[in-house]
């Protein structure tokens, strides 16, 4: 399940197996920030990450880059490859924040990636 936290220049993502078997594959995930004012970071992204999750130990990576001013709706989406058989699962949510120069404030918001 990757969750997106706000922060400082940017965003948190952390991905958490909350299953009960190891999970592998491939997460390309984006992160929009709609805000009143953006000059940098309005899109940030990350393709390929590797994962490879025993449960319940999470991955985290950093999406840096933002300046910007007013609320915000920050949308996560993505696609995750398992491996084999080929496939893809795509995923997306919203939170609302606030961008204040090169720090983000915004909920956390936890999307449920469905792995069989």
């Amino acid at each position: 399940m990757p969750a997106s936290e706000g922060g400082l220049l940017g965003y948190t993502v952390t991905v958490t197996n909350v299953g009960d078997e190891p999970v592998n594959g491939t997460l390309d995930i984006t992160v929009t920030t709609d805000a009143t004012f953006m000059l940098i970071g309005e899109e940030l992204s990350l393709e390929g990450w590797d994962i490879a999750l025993d449960p319940p130990n999470p991955d985290s990576r950093n999406l840096m880059g933002v300046l910007g001013f007013g609320p915000a709706t920050i949308t996560v989406s993505g696609v995750f490859f398992p491996g084999w058989p080929p496939s893809e699962w795509h995923y997306s949510g919203n939170a609302t924040g606030f961008v204040f120069l090169i720090y983000v404030f915004a909920s956390c918001e936890t999307l449920p990636t469905p792995i069989p």
